[in-house]
C-alpha cells in the first residue's frame, strides 16, 4: 500500500458519521486568586480563563480585574470519541501581552468514569514552553536488508490534538531511552548530524497534521539472536528506541519551538513476520465489527504515541479554579428504529387519562422530571401534537387536584413542562417586559436598595432605598401592561386552556381565573427571569452582590403581587412597611395582565402552533439589540464601506447602531436610513480595545473581511452587551479570526499594542475570544433537540422507569405496553456494538517511555 493511499484514508475517515452523541457542558465558575500574589504585575493585569480539547479553544471568559474573578461561563461543545483531554488555561494580560501562567488538566479517563463534577480542582503552574499536548501516529517495521543489517523502516502518519500548527518531527535512533536528548536540538539536527537524524517536512494546514512519509534508520544495537517465538533478543540486553520530537517552525524569525517528545522502544512486536500476523487478526476483527473503521484499517500496526515533556516543572500555588462539567454519551441507532418509542407515547394521547398510559407511568418513576419534560415536549411538538399533548397534561393535573389552593403547586410532569415551554417560547416576551427596568436601570445603572434594617443601619437612606424600589416595581408592571402584543400567541393557548379548565373544575370561586395562572407567569417564569437575568438570556453582564440583592427584592416583590394578596403571609417586617407602599390599583394592574395573557388570541391553534419556530427565536429583520455608540473607524484600503479611508482616524461620531441576525448598521439618527452596514456573515471577530489606544474607555472593534469598526459604549455595561450580542450574532461564522489586536494602527504601520508592523492583517498579538466552532460544534440549548438524541434519552429514561423495583397500582397494562416497546429496542442496541480502541490506537494511545 503507497503513502498515498494511506494518506486519503486519514482525509475519508472525517468524513464518517458519527453515531454517538457526545456532549460536554463545562461551566467556569470562578477562580480564588490563591497564589497571585507570586505572579508578577498580578495588581496590574488582567485574568480570564480559556477553554481546549486538545489544544482547540472552544471558548473563553470575559477578561476582569483582579478583583472580581468570577465568570460563569458556561460551554456547550459536541466532542469526538478520540479526545484526550479538556484543559482550562488561566490567562494573565499585562501590557498588551497575554500569557497562559496556569492550567486545570481533565483526562479523557476522568471526564468518562465520573461524567457529573461539581468542585475545585488545583492549578498548575506552567509556560507556553512546558504545555505539552498531543499524540503521534507512527509505524515501525523492523527488518534485515540485502547485507544482514538490521534496519527500522518508520513510517511517520500523522498527529493529533497538538497545540500548534507549522509542526515537523524530528527522528533518530538512540541506544537507550536516556542518551541522545542532548542531539534532538533546532542547533543540531539542521546541523553536521543530519545524516543520523531525520526531520520530517512541514504541515502548515492544522493542528492534526498528516505527513505520511518514511525514514529508514540504521540501528547501532543490533539483535543479538531471534527466537524461533518471534522474541528478539539484543546484544546489550536493553532494547534501543526511536527518539521524536516534534517542533513548531516559525517563518517570522526562522526559529523552532519545541512541542513535545516521544520515545518508543524498538520491540519484537515491530518484527516484519510479527507486523504481518497482527494485521491478520485485526482484519478478521474488524470483519466481525469489534473496532473502530478508522485509520486502523489501513496501517493496523501503526500506534499512537503520547508527546511529553523534557524536563519535570517545579510546583507553584496558584489556588484553584471552581469547575462544572457534564459529560453525555449517547448511542444513536437508525432513526426508524425508535417508531417503536414514538408509536407507543403518541397512542398515549388517545386515551382518555393520560396517567394511565405509558406517559403516566414515566411521570411517576423518573425522579429527573425537568428531563422528561424537555424531552416529552420536543418529541410531540416534532410530530405536531404539543398542544395536544399539554391539554391531556392539564387535564390529567386539574382533575387530581382537590383544592384551589394545591392547584398547580406541586413540581408535577404538568407544571414542568408548561415551565419549559414558556422558556423556549417566551424569550422575547420576556426581553420586553423585563428588560428596560432589571438590564437598563437596576445592572447598567448598579442600583444597590438595601430596605432591611438589620443590614442597612442609615434610616434615611433606607427610606429612599424604599421610594426607588418601589418605582422600580411601578415600572415593571406597567411594562407588562404596556407590552401585551409582544405575548406570543401559542403562550395564550395554553394559558386560556388552564384557565377554562379550572374554572370548570372549581366554579365556585371566581379568583380561580386568575389564580390557575398567575404561578406559572410570575413564580415560575417572572420572578426567576428577575433573580437570574443571565440564566434567561436577558443579561450577561456581572452583578455585584449589592446588585444582586436588588434583584432579590424585585423578584420577591413581583412573585408576592402575582399571588394575588399573598403579602398577608409575608414574615418580614420591613417587607410588610415596603409593601403597604402599594394601593389596590396594583392588584388592578396585575389581574388585567392576568386577564389579557390568559385570553384566546384571533388565531386558531394549529395556525399559532405552526408558527412555533418563528416565535421561539429571532428572525433576519427582528432587532437584537439598537442604541447611540460614537463610530471611529481605521482603513487598510481607499473607498472602503463603513466611511474610512486611508487618510487617518476619521472624527469620532455619534451614530444609531442596529443590530439584527442578517447586519449590523449605523443610522445618523434613529429615524433615517443606514449610513452603512457590515453582514453579519462577514464578521470575524468582537475584541476590546485597549483604552491608551484612543484615550478613551469603553471601546471595542469590530473585525470584518474589509477593515475594522471602532465603536465606544458609555458604560463597561453597554459595552459588555454590545460585545455578547454581536458574537451571538456570528458565533457560527466560518470565517473566524482566532487573533487580533487590541491596539490601533499607527501612522508608521506598526500597531500600537505591538510594535508589529501590519505585514498580515488576520494575524495579532492577542488571541480571540470568538473561535472555530467547525472542529468543536457548539450545543444549542435554546432550540428543538437533535429528534435522533432526544428519542434516545426518552429510551433511556423508559428503560430506567421499567426496572424500578417500586410501580404504581392501575397502570399494570401501561407498564406491559412500555416493558414491550423497551425489549424491542434494547433488542436493536444489542445488535450494534460499541467500537473500542485497542490499545495502541488513535482512541486509546500508548504512552511511550517515562523521561527521566
Amino acid at each position: 500500500m503507497s503513502d498515498q493511499d494511506i494518506l486519503q484514508g486519514v482525509l475519508l475517515r472525517l468524513k464518517k458519521k458519527n453515531l454517538v452523541d457526545r456532549r460536554l457542558r463545562l461551566c467556569i465558575v470562578e477562580w480564588n486568586g490563591k497564589g497571585s500574589d507570586t505572579i508578577e504585575d498580578a495588581k496590574a493585569s488582567k485574568f480570564c480563563v480559556s477553554v481546549c480539547i486538545d489544544g482547540y479553544e472552544i471558548g473563553r471568559t470575559e477578561v476582569t480585574d483582579p478583583s472580581d474573578l468570577y465568570w460563569y461561563k458556561c460551554l456547550n461543545v459536541t466532542i469526538p470519541e478520540d479526545f484526550d483531554s479538556v484543559t482550562a488555561y488561566l490567562h494573565q494580560y499585562h501590557r498588551g501581552m497575554d500569557r497562559h501562567i496556569g492550567k486545570v488538566v481533565i483526562p479523557k479517563e476522568e471526564v468518562v468514569a465520573n461524567p457529573s463534577f461539581t468542585g475545585r480542582k488545583p492549578l498548575q503552574f506552567m509556560t507556553s514552553d512546558i504545555d505539552i499536548s498531543g499524540k503521534i501516529n507512527l509505524d515501525l517495521d523492523l527488518t534485515q536488508d540485502e547485507r544482514g543489517i538490521w534496519v527500522v523502516d518508520a513510517l511517520l502518519i500523522g498527529g493529533a490534538g497538538i497545540k500548534e500548527t507549522s509542526l515537523f518531527v524530528v527522528l533518530s535512533t538512540e541506544l537507550n531511552a536516556i542518551s541522545g536528548e542532548g542531539r534532538h536540538t533546532p542547533e543540531l539536527f539542521l546541523g553536521d548530524l543530519k545524516e543520523r537524524i531525520h526531520k520530517s517536512k512541514v504541515f502548515h494546514d492544522s493542528k492534526d497534521p498528516v505527513w505520511c512519509e518514511r525514514f529508514r534508520m540504521t540501528l547501532d544495537e543490533q539483535p543479538k539472536t531471534v527466537t524461533e517465538e518471534g522474541d528478539v533478543i539484543w546484544s546489550a540486553g536493553i532494547a534501543p528506541v526511536i527518539r521524536l520530537s516534534v517542533w513548531k517552525e516559525s517563518s517570522a524569525d526562522e526559529s523552532c519551538r519545541y512541542s513535545g517528545t516521544a520515545v518508543v522502544p524498538i520491540t519484537s512486536a515491530h518484527l516484519h513476520s510479527t507486523r504481518m500476523k497482527k494485521k491478520q487478526e485485526i482484519d478478521e476483527a474488524r470483519k466481525k465489527g469489534d473496532l473502530p473503521d478508522d485509520i486502523d484499517h489501513l496501517y493496523p500496526s501503526s500506534e499512537w504515541f503520547a508527546l511529553c515533556n523534557r524536563q519535570e516543572v517545579e510546583p507553584v500555588e496558584l489556588g484553584n479554579v471552581q469547575i462544572k462539567y457534564e459529560y453525555t454519551e449517547l448511542k444513536l441507532l437508525p432513526n426508524e428504529q425508535y417508531k417503536v418509542i414514538v408509536d407507543m407515547l403518541m397512542c398515549s394521547l388517545d386515551k382518555p387519562n393520560l396517567m394511565q398510559t405509558p406517559v403516566g407511568v414515566l411521570a411517576h418513576t423518573v425522579k429527573s422530571k425537568d428531563d422528561l419534560a424537555k424531552h416529552l415536549l420536543h418529541l410531540f411538538f416534532e410530530h405536531d401534537k404539543g398542544f395536544t399533548y399539554l391539554k391531556k397534561l392539564i387535564d390529567a393535573e386539574v382533575a387530581s387536584s382537590k383544592s384551589v389552593p394545591t392547584l398547580f403547586r406541586g413540581n408535577s410532569l404538568m407544571t414542568k413542562s408548561i415551565d419549559y415551554f414558556m422558556r423556549l417560547i417566551g424569550p422575547k416576551f420576556l426581553s420586553e417586559c423585563l428588560a428596560p427596568v432589571v438590564i437598563s436601570k437596576v445592572i447598567r445603572g448598579q442600583m444597590e436598595c438595601e430596605i432591611n434594617p438589620a443590614i442597612i443601619s442609615n434610616e434615611q437612606k433606607r427610606k429612599e432605598n424604599m421610594k426607588i424600589l418601589h418605582k422600580l416595581v411601578n415600572d415593571i408592571i406597567l411594562n407588562l401592561n404596556t407590552n401585551l402584543s409582544a405575548i406570543p400567541p401559542v403562550l395564550q393557548h395554553v394559558l386560556h386552556y388552564i384557565v377554562a379548565t379550572s374554572c370548570e373544575r372549581f366554579p365556585e370561586l371566581e379568583s380561580v381565573r386568575f389564580t390557575s395562572v398567575s404561578g406559572f407567569i410570575f413564580l415560575r417564569f417572572f420572578a426567576p427571569a428577575i433573580l437570574n437575568p443571565h440564566l434567561y438570556g436577558l443579561s450577561h453582564l456581572q452583578t455585584p452582590p449589592g446588585v444582586k440583592r436588588t434583584l432579590v427584592l424585585l423578584s420577591k416583590t413581583i412573585q408576592t403581587f402575582g399571588n394575588l394578596g399573598g403579602e398577608k403571609g409575608v414574615k418580614e417586617d420591613y417587607m410588610h412597611e415596603f409593601y403597604q407602599m402599594f394601593d389596590d390599583r396594583y392588584n388592578a394592574g396585575i389581574q388585567n395582565f392576568l386577564s389579557m395573557v390568559s385570553c384566546k388570541p384571533a388565531t386558531s391553534p394549529a395556525e399559532s402552533f405552526d408558527r412555533l419556530t418563528l416565535t421561539s427565536c429571532h428572525s433576519k429583520d427582528d432587532i437584537i439589540k439598537q442604541g447611540l455608540l460614537t463610530k471611529r473607524g481605521q482603513g487598510r484600503k481607499k473607498n472602503l464601506m463603513m466611511g474610512m479611508s486611508l487618510s487617518g482616524l476619521k472624527n469620532m461620531k455619534r451614530r444609531f447602531v442596529i443590530l439584527t441576525n442578517s447586519k449590523l448598521s449605523y443610522h445618523k439618527t434613529e429615524d433615517t436610513q443606514e449610513l452603512g452596514f457590515i453582514e453579519s456573515e462577514n464578521i470575524m471577530g468582537v475584541e476590546r480595545v485597549q483604552e491608551e489606544a484612543f484615550g478613551v474607555a469603553n471601546a471595542f472593534q469590530i473585525i470584518h473581511k474589509d477593515s475594522i469598526l471602532y465603536l465606544i459604549a458609555e458604560t463597561p455595561f453597554e459595552q459588555q452587551e454590545w460585545i455578547e450580542a454581536i458574537r451571538n450574532v456570528c458565533k457560527g461564522n466560518k470565517n473566524l479570526q482566532s487573533s487580533y489586536h487590541p491596539g490601533m494602527l499607527l501612522g508608521r504601520g506598526v500597531w500600537s499594542c505591538c510594535e508589529q508592523k501590519d505585514l498580515d492583517s488576520t494575524i495579532g498579538c492577542r488571541p480571540c475570544a470568538m473561535v472555530d466552532k467547525s472542529r468543536y460544534p457548539p450545543v444549542e440549548t435554546e432550540v428543538w433537540e437533535n429528534p435522533t438524541s432526544n428519542l434516545e434519552k426518552i429510551f433511556q429514561l423508559a428503560e430506567a422507569a421499567t426496572s424500578s423495583v417500586t410501580r404504581e397500582e392501575g397502570v399494570e397494562e401501561a407498564y406491559a405496553i412500555m416493558e414491550k416497546a423497551v425489549a424491542e429496542m434494547r433488542f436493536f442496541h444489542d445488535k450494534v456494538k460499541l467500537k473500542k480502541g485497542r490499545p495502541g490506537s488513535k482512541y486509546n494511545p500508548l504512552p511511550g517511555l517515562k523521561l527521566v
